[in-house]
């Protein structure tokens, strides 16, 4: 995880940013301040991606706490991977079944279904 910086650990699980969602906040903050020059249009565009954030390491946690119940051992989470495609996902380990495994992805965790109802 060479340019990935490790934000903690929940519930067992490491997680970790990439070094390019500085990026982002860079580019948001920019693109933020640029039509009115004013400062609380940058707070507001960081606290929208910071929240977008947060819903995203729920989402993933949730994949991978899914995979952790049905047996799949889970290693870390890792966000923003790539400056062109910001994204998301888990590391996982061995399982006794790639059923189990595969189960675990295409399930939606809680947190998701959380974020479609509001």
């Amino acid at each position: 995880m060479g340019w990935s910086w490790k934000l903690g650990r929940i519930a067992g699980i490491d997680v970790y940013v990439h070094a390019t969602f500085a990026l982002l906040l860079l580019w948001v903050a920019l693109i933020s301040y640029l039509p009115h020059h004013q400062l609380r249009d940058v707070w507001a565009g960081l606290a929208f991606i910071l929240c977008l954030f947060a819903i995203v390491v729920l989402h993933e946690l949730g994949h991978a706490l899914t995979a952790r119940r049905y047996g799949v051992r889970t290693a870390d989470c890792q966000f923003c991977n790539t400056v062109a495609a910001c994204g998301a996902g888990f590391s996982v380990g061995t399982s006794r079944s790639s059923r189990r495994s595969s189960w675990a992805t295409r399930q939606p965790p809680m947190p998701g279904r959380t974020t479609v109802c509001c």
